[in-house]
């Protein structure tokens, strides 16, 4: 009976205590907490939003690479195809800063042996300019014409194919902000005389606005034209992204330096071989 009211009374005086307690949360202590919770979402939001943009940035890496590398390869391949026509035409037609012709030699699994091609390499501007004010951006384009004669004279008026081997190319830059050549040229000077014979080290054929080609800008005269036996391949590789995005996008540089296959180190006084 004792222990019952005393367990009631505790029930009551809790009650009351309960009652009469109108202590809670005060305004600054609630300010206090929303501004602990907006730092703790904006960390979260800031940490979100650069994880978005570094993998925004490696994809578009990811892309110019992998789509850069595979042009690389593809051009480099095509420049080492060359192959002089006779022993009185050199394998090189023209050449100039943005694009060159010349004649090729391939395997032709159809004709089981090889085949006289005639290949363009031109840099074509897309006329479309990138939102992000990337500067002028093209395409790098083959063209191939085949020929129906096994012997000379020769006449290539089979177009075979007309190709994109690069995609949104861009020049590069000099420090002084001035674009730089895709293709240079280079060959072997005569003049430069080591243990009696002509030092097989290259040196640049350089372009002039004298022998520009078409669009593709400045060219290498006539007298020089079957000296080339070095091309340099140098250009910005952008990803796809860039082409519909206002936001900055850093290129991907490439270059590679090519020695044509008629080329010979041991002999620069007859490199090409057919000059």
């Amino acid at each position: 009976m004792m222990l019952r009211y005393a367990q009631e009374r505790l029930k009551a005086v809790s009650k009351e205590r309960l009652v009469d307690d109108d202590r809670g949360t005060t305004l600054v202590e609630v300010m206090v907490g929303l501004l602990a919770g907006m730092v703790v979402l904006m960390l979260a939001y800031g940490m979100w939003d650069a994880a978005t943009k570094s993998q925004a940035n490696t994809a578009d890496r990811i892309d110019a690479n992998a789509r850069g590398r595979v042009a690389m390869e593809r051009i480099t391949r095509d420049i080492r195809s060359q192959q002089c026509l006779d022993s009185a035409t050199p394998a090189m037609i023209w050449a100039a800063d943005l694009g060159m012709e010349f004649y090729s030699s391939v395997a032709d699994e159809n004709l089981k042996g090889q085949r006289l091609e005639r290949r363009r390499l031109e840099w074509v501007k897309d006329p479309v300019q990138f939102k992000d004010g990337g500067g002028d951006v093209g395409d790098i384009v083959e063209t191939v014409w085949w020929t129906n004669q096994t012997a000379a004279p020769f006449t290539f008026n089979v177009l075979k194919r007309k190709v994109v081997l690069a995609e949104d190319v861009q020049r590069a830059v000099d420090k002084a902000g001035l674009p730089i050549a895709i293709f240079q040229y280079y060959g072997y000077d005569p003049s430069n005389v080591q243990v009696g014979r002509p030092s097989a080290t290259p040196y640049p054929l350089v372009t002039s606005t004298a022998n520009a080609v078409n669009t593709l800008g400045r060219g290498v005269s006539t007298a020089n034209i079957s000296k080339v036996v070095i091309v340099d391949i140098n250009y910005l590789s952008r990803p796809r992204r860039a082409k519909n995005s206002r936001k900055k996008v850093y290129p991907v540089q490439f270059f590679n330096r090519v020695s044509v296959r008629t080329a010979d180190p041991s002999d620069p006084t007859r490199s090409p071989l057919c000059i």
